[in-house]
């Protein structure tokens, strides 16, 4: 017993030294914020190729209430209408009533409590971007200041078997823009937002309904519920325009969910939708050029994160590229799969609002 004892006293000495170096080894990882470099008692570490980083540090960052059960070794974190709920060890996150699988599951660390720093992120609809160059991960939130003031419309449908089990659920979010002046162009905006979130609603139910009675059938008590969520946010609001993004989830009992993003720019006074040679200089080709320019660039820096025909993959589909404007400039992307790994997300560009740029917005705008 006594030889078994020291075993294991070992063997555990070993597993802590080893964790220790793993986690100063990854400790010149940096995490940046809207800008501002997160400062963390503890550093982050890599584990599954997935950053985790400091509870407290990330959810204050991200500017959401945190709440810690030592008894369960549970985390809750809400903002706004959305709660996501995490335990230590376990690769389950649930965000409101959806359950995603994590690739990593939070951990102890140095008296720390560790949570991956994408998975959460993303949950509260922030950009997250991975320079593997810099070591740097790079968290865009969607700040509601200097944005036209709003209320959340919502639309939700609940479709169900005939035992009255749940099959789907779908909800649609969208912003009721403020109209004290009764302006046409917000008008026809509130009425197009709305239309866009009946739209999915509808869409779903004619696309899932036949599947998930059939999955149903033969599921039964192991059936989980498809859920679906689609949130309109905003990012930008200068002058004339208004710009954000369309995120929708979709979560049908796969590997992993789903998410699609895209984005919209409107012209508040007529309420119509602006096209990129509404909004920058020069013709759609060399637009698309300079598009294509920076893409190249951003992948020789980050190659470890695309496909390896990312580059011919983005010159064949520019004309389906997405474009969103936030405070620091002009965000391009493509699909989760089109030219990167669903782990390396949403990778963008950001052209910054510089001269011979863009037509409305000046340099250095804090819009």
């Amino acid at each position: 017993m006594k030889e078994k004892g020291i075993l294991l006293f070992a063997l555990t000495a070993v597993s802590v030294f080893l964790f220790t170096v793993s986690a100063f080894a990854t400790q010149n990882i940096t995490v940046m914020v809207n800008g501002e470099n997160l400062v963390m008692e503890q550093a982050p570490i890599l584990q599954n190729n997935r950053t985790l980083v400091p509870m407290r540090a990330i959810f204050e960052a991200l500017d959401t209430t945190v709440d810690w059960d030592g008894q369960t070794q549970s985390i809750i974190a809400s903002k706004g209408d959305l709660t996501i709920k995490m335990t230590i060890g376990q690769q389950e996150m649930t965000v409101n009533d959806k359950t995603i699988t994590l690739d990593t599951a939070p951990i102890l660390a140095n008296n720390s409590t560790m949570v991956p720093v994408r998975a959460v992120a993303e949950s509260f609809q922030a950009t997250v971007n991975w320079d593997a160059g810099q070591q740097q991960v790079t968290i865009t939130t969607i700040e509601e200041d200097g944005i036209i003031s709003s209320v959340i419309g919502s639309i939700t449908e609940s479709i169900k078997a005939n035992d009255g089990t749940e099959l789907i659920n779908i909800k649609a979010n969208y912003p009721i823009l403020e109209n004290n002046d009764d302006m046409a162009g917000i008008t026809e905006i509130n009425a197009t937002l709305k239309k866009i979130a009946a739209d999915y609603v509808t869409s779903i139910e004619e696309e899932y309904t036949e599947e998930a009675e059939a999955f149903y059938q033969e599921a039964k008590e192991d059936y989980r519920a498809y859920a679906f969520e689609m949130n309109v946010t905003l990012s930008f609001d200068y002058s004339n325009m208004l710009s954000g993004m369309i995120i929708k989830y979709e979560n049908t009992g796969g590997a992993h969910p789903n998410t699609i993003k895209t984005g919209f720019t409107y012209d508040k006074t007529t309420g119509k939708e602006m096209l990129l040679p509404d909004i920058m200089v020069g013709t759609q080709t060399e637009i698309q050029e300079r598009i294509i320019t920076n893409f190249h660039a951003f992948i020789d820096k980050n190659a470890d994160n695309f496909f390896e025909d990312a580059k011919t993959t983005i010159e064949k589909e520019i004309d389906h590229v997405e474009f969103y404007m936030a405070a620091d400039g002009i965000h391009f992307f493509f699909q989760l799969y089109d030219i990167a790994p669903y782990a390396a997300g949403f990778q963008e560009i950001v052209i910054p609002y510089a001269e011979n740029v863009t037509t409305y917005v000046p340099a250095n705008t804090n819009k």
